[in-house]
C-alpha cells in the first residue's frame, strides 16, 4: 500500500541502499528478504532530505500528576478516593452511569489492566 496515494514512491533496502522498486500504482507487490529491512520513502522528498536530532534522557521512574485525580505512569492517582468517584457527568441526569463493556459482553477488543510491557 502507498502510503501517498498515487505520488512516486521508492523502496529502498536499509543493508545497502539498493532501491528496489519505484512505483506510482496505490498498490504494489514487493519482494523481500527475511532479516531485512526495507524502506518506502516518497521520491519527490527522500528521507535523506530530512534532518535528524539525537534524543537524549533517563528513563521515567515516577508518576507524573495531571491535576487532582489523573496521573501519567504506573501508581496511583494524586487523589485515587476522589478519581474513584463519578463526576455528575458520569452519573447522568438518573443516578450512576451504567456499566462498562467487559470482552465478555462485547465484541471490541478491551484492556483488561495490569502492567504495561516495557521494551
Amino acid at each position: 500500500m502507498n502510503p501517498w496515494g498515487t505520488e512516486r514512491v521508492r523502496v529502498r533496502r536499509l543493508s545497502d541502499n539498493a532501491v528496489v522498486r519505484t512505483t506510482g500504482a496505490a498498490e504494489f507487490t514487493l519482494d523481500t528478504t527475511a532479516n531485512t529491512g526495507y524502506v518506502v520513502e516518497r521520491t519527490a522528498k527522500p528521507l535523506s532530505g530530512y534532518g535528524h536530532t539525537a534524543l537524549t534522557g533517563t528513563a521515567n521512574q515516577g508518576v507524573k500528576p495531571l491535576g487532582t485525580h489523573a496521573a501519567l505512569g504506573i501508581g496511583t492517582a494524586p487523589n485515587a478516593a476522589a478519581a474513584a468517584r463519578p463526576t455528575a457527568r458520569q452519573r447522568g441526569p438518573t443516578g450512576p452511569a451504567p456499566p462498562r463493556a467487559t470482552p465478555s459482553s462485547s465484541p471490541a477488543p478491551a484492556w483488561t489492566g495490569g502492567t504495561p510491557a516495557r521494551t
